[in-house]
């Protein structure tokens, strides 16, 4: 599993990109909200992040077994 990175930039909680990416690619799968926007995806992971930020590591895995 990565080691899941998250700084403090500009008293915001920034988490680690590579999860930013799992989470745009697996949210695409929400086109019937989304159209594809990339702005309501990224809202999506945001959130999903927000409630944990290893949220897709852990999707990952769950889905796996």
């Amino acid at each position: 599993m990565s080691k899941l990175v998250v700084k403090k930039i500009d008293g915001k909680m920034k988490v680690c990109n590579k999860q930013v990416k799992m989470g745009m690619e697996k949210e695409k799968e929400h086109d019937d909200l989304t159209k594809g926007d990339p702005k309501k995806i990224k809202m999506i992971v945001d959130a999903h992040l927000k409630e944990d930020p290893e949220y897709y590591t852990k999707l990952e895995k769950m889905e796996s077994v």
